[in-house]
């Protein structure tokens, strides 16, 4: 997407370089833009926390305490890769500015922002057993992907400071609806061997997919620098509030040649377990609430895509 966007870049410049420079004031100005935005979608990245805790519980807490009384002889773990929060995000977008003044002007735009974060973590549990044999557990999760999406049209108000012929100075505050999706997805797998032999084999694949309306409030300051009197180019940074506080969609379970489909609401779902090695007690973003699940429901989820931007874009006045 990076290079599809700058390949644009060039083609617009080149394309309106061969106009002649305009004679007057400019009414009109198109912007194209694109940039980073660091973000931090807590409830998203739950599915993440969710695994990485279950397979301590699951597998390290018991194994350490199985050694440490005497129920087991020893416990070997390796892990390749890990799981990968969502923390940056790729927003760009274009905007029709319309200058009521020569420093003061009103935008339609339209953003878009996406991220797909995507972990391969192996997990090889080896056991040794008081009579000497040894089980081995698999566990792959290749891959579970957290991926995200959302597009805004947007109003604005500009106001900039000339410094030179230039170089001016501009502050803005841009905001509309925010229309977004999300979806997890996770292919999953256990295999457990005794002494070499292949005792269990599973796996399946999930994936939950929601969608829904919020709000965006962006703001910042930026630098414009004119190359020609009609073209230019400027650097913005601020900070984006993208928020959507309902979703919901479908999601599907496919295991052993079974399809199981749903639809529901998006929220956070309580995981819970007391054993007698220990406690595990978190929550995960889910839409599944069939059956005793519903019962598990913590409080509602929220799409949170807002954070610090950073964009580069060119302008042409006309």
């Amino acid at each position: 997407m990076k290079k599809v966007f700058l390949l644009v870049i060039l083609m617009v410049l080149m394309v309106i370089s061969i106009f002649p420079e305009e004679k007057g004031k400019r009414r009109f100005q198109v912007e194209l833009y694109g940039g980073g935005s660091w973000l931090n979608p807590e409830d998203l990245n739950s599915r993440h926390e969710l695994y990485k805790q279950s397979e301590e519980f699951w597998n390290d807490d018991l194994y350490t305490f199985a050694v440490n009384n005497g129920y087991i002889s020893s416990f070997d773990k390796i892990r390749e890769g890990e799981f990968k929060n969502m923390t940056f995000a790729l927003p760009f977008g274009f905007r029709l500015k319309y200058f009521l003044f020569e420093s003061f002007a009103l935008s339609l735009g339209f953003k878009y922002v996406s991220k797909s974060q995507a972990s391969d973590v192996f997990y090889r549990y080896t056991l040794g057993l008081n009579n000497g044999a040894e089980i081995v557990d698999t566990v792959e999760y290749q891959p579970l992907t957290v991926s995200t999406g959302g597009y805004i049209p947007m109003i604005g108000i500009h106001v900039e400071k000339k410094i030179t012929g230039s170089l001016g100075v501009e502050a803005y505050v841009t905001g509309g609806p925010l229309f977004a999706t999300c979806k997890i997805g996770i292919n999953y797998f256990f295999g457990e061997t005794i002494n070499g032999n292949t005792m269990e084999q599973t796996g399946y694949y999930q994936e939950q997919k929601g969608s829904g309306t919020g709000y965006a409030l962006d703001g910042g300051v930026r630098v414009n620098i004119k190359i020609r009197n009609t073209i230019g180019v400027f650097l913005e940074g601020g900070y984006a509030l993208q928020v959507v506080n309902k979703l919901s969609g479908p999601g599907k379970h496919i295991q052993d040649g079974t399809t199981d489909q749903w639809e529901g609401d998006w929220g956070l779902k309580e995981y819970s377990y007391s054993r007698y090695w220990g406690t595990i007690d978190t929550v995960y973003a889910s839409n599944y609430w069939q059956g005793a699940d519903q019962d598990r429901w913590v409080r509602g989820f929220k799409l949170d895509l807002s954070g610090y931007q950073v964009r580069i874009g060119i302008f042409y006045g006309f």
